[in-house]
């Protein structure tokens, strides 16, 4: 069975299957628990989550565990994050998608 996904915007990772998103890779850090990405909430703060990858896919790479299809990550400015961190989405004119920075 082939698998398929859609191409969305950065900030918004698309289903890769049914348990797999694509996030963009400059969204993924390292730390010493493991990989994480920090994850827009409603309110416009961050949540530190941890993340399990699979295969990058160009500038994307899959996330297997962690992180739910539609979630926002943030994509710049994660060095200066810490968990509850309000932030401004913001567009930076080159892209034709948003995404979340300080």
């Amino acid at each position: 069975c082939p698998v398929s996904w859609r191409p969305s915007a950065r900030a918004e990772p698309a289903t890769f299957s049914i348990n797999s998103v694509l996030v963009p890779s400059q969204a993924v850090q390292m730390g010493q628990q493991g990989s994480y990405v920090y994850v827009l909430k409603p309110d416009q703060t961050v949540e530190y989550r941890l993340v399990d990858l699979g295969l990058t896919v160009g500038d994307q790479v899959v996330v297997v565990k962690g992180l739910a299809g539609g979630e926002r990550v943030v994509t710049d400015g994660q060095l200066r994050l810490f968990p509850g961190a309000m932030v401004k989405i913001v567009d930076d004119g080159q892209q034709a998608s948003k995404e979340a920075r300080l």
